[in-house]
């Protein structure tokens, strides 16, 4: 919804997220996403992640 755009949400839940998994004991966390979502990229780097070099899918045709 746009309204609920550009107000720190997704920022705040990713960051939440990740202090819950360390809590749990986890080391590092991984999030994948298609490049064309920039928005999305954009909150996660917001949220401390670090962007790697992209990846292709591996698909075997039918």
């Amino acid at each position: 919804m746009p309204e609920h755009r550009r107000q720190g949400h997704g920022r705040a839940i990713c960051v939440a997220a990740a202090a819950v998994l360390q809590e749990l004991g986890s080391s590092s966390v991984l999030v994948c996403t298609e490049s064309t979502r920039v928005a999305a990229i954009a909150t996660y780097e917001s949220a401390g992640f670090e962007r790697l070099p992209p990846r292709r899918d591996r698909i075997r045709a039918a």
